[in-house]
């Protein structure tokens, strides 16, 4: 019998995979994350990071040897000597290294430490949550270069600035300038609700520095006051500095910072607190620096400012003297008009300078002479009103908008308003001295958000109630001494007074 002693087709299979098992185990030992080339590769790579590093270090240490304070243009000037290949761009605190052949990138901090940057960050600020408002009947809703929106109403046409710093409008008939006035909160539950904290938050996106670096894992180290979006992706609230830990390609890992600044913080103030027949009364403000709180018991007693108030005090009787201008039933009605206008629109809209009073028209404009009482016995508190609620109506806008002398909580909002502003805000309650009365607009430095003659010329009737028998003014005059934009006082509103003017506020319908 004939013996085959050629190899067995199984035997030959087992072999083969014998083989290749062998084959994998030498591959991934060779390539794996931990295998011979992958090893070899990183110790090269950090191999030249140290040569780059100490090239920067060289670079650095010779320019400080010439001068103190170091830029990128010296130590460009260094490495090209040196003949280095690498861009340093940046400001002095810290400057940004590029190896062209290596694509690597540094900072090297203004004490000369040196970190290689495989990450980049980009931060993203979103404002606090803002109400819009709605648009007026034939009016625009017009958006400024902030993204901050504002109605303004038929007759009406842009002129100038942000809602931030004063967004001027201008009345197409007769000329006149309102500023808006942005309310976001209109009406508390009571006193103690009156003022709401809102913040922005900040999203923080971590990348790659360069096409050449590859992410594997991104960890926070910060827990609080961060929310993780995606696995490159977080929201924060609060300003500060935020560590993560970053595991590159090749498995190196290196913390990184991102510093966040820029969250605003906001408070929203009231107006009004809404009673229990349906009407409100305005919420009033004392300013003390650059803060401000409610006038305690402003919206529940009868012996301190407020509003709306009939006044029916000794002195004087609004209800006996006064029936032609308006009743107690009329001015709760306007004050709950107003209020309701300034819920649908997020604000109001007041004169830019101090209201004037020629040809039988009032008006907002600037270099003219103020309206005061010093001419015109009907030029009184009660006389001004009358003029200031007829400017709608004498310029065919009273389906438009309503008009009337300022409220003592629309003033306060105003003031509120300008404490928003971190470039103006110490101005509200900076004392200005005073000075004779000059035309209108006519002080370049007495003005806050485009709003000029607030430090003077006049004090400026309000509709603000003191006590049962007085009227408020507000702001500063020539002939008062020296006094704050923020300052009030209860005044007879029968005294004409040479120093006494007002200023106009409209509201949409």
């Amino acid at each position: 019998m004939r013996r085959n002693k050629g190899i067995t087709l199984i035997a030959l299979v087992i072999t083969i995979i014998v083989l290749l098992i062998l084959a994998a185990v030498s591959i991934a030992t060779l390539t794996g994350e931990n295998g011979i080339l992958t090893q070899a590769n990183k110790a090269k790579n950090q191999t030249v990071i140290a040569r780059e590093k100490e090239e920067m270090n060289l670079a650095y240490m010779s320019a400080k040897s010439k001068k103190n304070i170091i830029t990128a243009e010296d130590l460009n000037e260094e490495l090209k000597n040196n003949g280095v290949k690498a861009n340093a761009t940046g400001e002095e605190e810290k400057i940004k290294v590029r190896f062209e052949e290596t694509k690597h990138e540094y900072i090297i901090e203004e004490n000369g430490t040196v970190t290689q940057e495989i990450v980049k960050s980009t931060i993203t600020i979103a404002k606090p949550e803002q109400n819009d408002p709605e648009k007026p009947n034939g009016g625009e809703i017009y958006e400024d270069a902030n993204g901050d929106k504002v109605p303004i109403p038929s007759g009406f046409t842009y002129k100038e600035g942000t809602v931030q710093d004063g967004l001027v409008v201008t009345c197409d008939n007769d000329g006149s300038e309102f500023v808006w006035v942005p309310v976001q909160k209109v009406v508390a539950e009571d006193e103690k609700s009156a003022i709401e904290t809102k913040k922005g938050t900040a999203t923080i996106k971590i990348e790659p520095a360069n096409n050449e670096i590859k992410i594997k894992n991104i960890t926070n180290i910060t827990e609080e006051n961060i929310e993780k979006i995606n696995e490159t992706t977080y929201k924060v609230k609060e300003n500060g500095q935020y560590k993560f830990e970053i595991t590159d390609g090749e498995g190196s890992k290196t913390d990184y910072t991102v510093t966040v600044s820029g969250i605003k913080v906001i408070e929203n103030k009231a107006m009004a607190v809404i009673q229990s027949d349906g009407n409100y009364r305005g919420l009033l403000y004392n300013f003390e620096g650059t803060t401000s709180s409610v006038i305690e018991g402003c919206t529940t007693t009868s012996d301190s400012y407020r509003e709306p108030f009939y006044l029916l005090g000794e002195y004087w009787d609004e209800a006996s003297t006064n029936k032609n201008y308006f009743t107690d039933s009329s001015l709760k009605e306007e004050y709950k008009n107003m209020i309701k206008s300034v819920e649908k629109y997020k604000g109001f809209y007041v004169g830019r300078y101090e209201t004037s009073y020629n040809g039988n028209v009032v008006k907002s404009v600037k270099d003219v002479e103020p309206m005061s009482g010093a001419t015109d016995d009907n030029q009184k508190w009660y006389g001004m009103y009358n003029k200031q609620k007829q400017y709608a109506n004498k310029n065919s806008l009273d389906s438009v908008i309503y008009s009337s002398t300022i409220w003592g909580s629309q003033y306060d909002a105003m003031m509120n308003w300008m404490l928003t502003n971190q470039l103006e805000r110490d101005r509200v309650i900076t004392v200005t001295p005073g000075h004779d009365v000059i035309q209108t607009g006519g002080t370049p430095t007495d003005v806050i958000n485009r709003i000029y003659d607030l430090g003077g010329n006049l004090f400026e009737w309000t509709l603000e109630a003191c006590e049962t028998a007085y009227r408020t003014v507000r702001g500063g005059s020539f002939n008062g001494g020296t006094f704050s934009p923020c300052h009030r006082a209860g005044v007879d509103p029968n005294d004409k007074g040479t120093g006494r003017g007002t200023r106009l506020a409209i509201y949409i319908l």
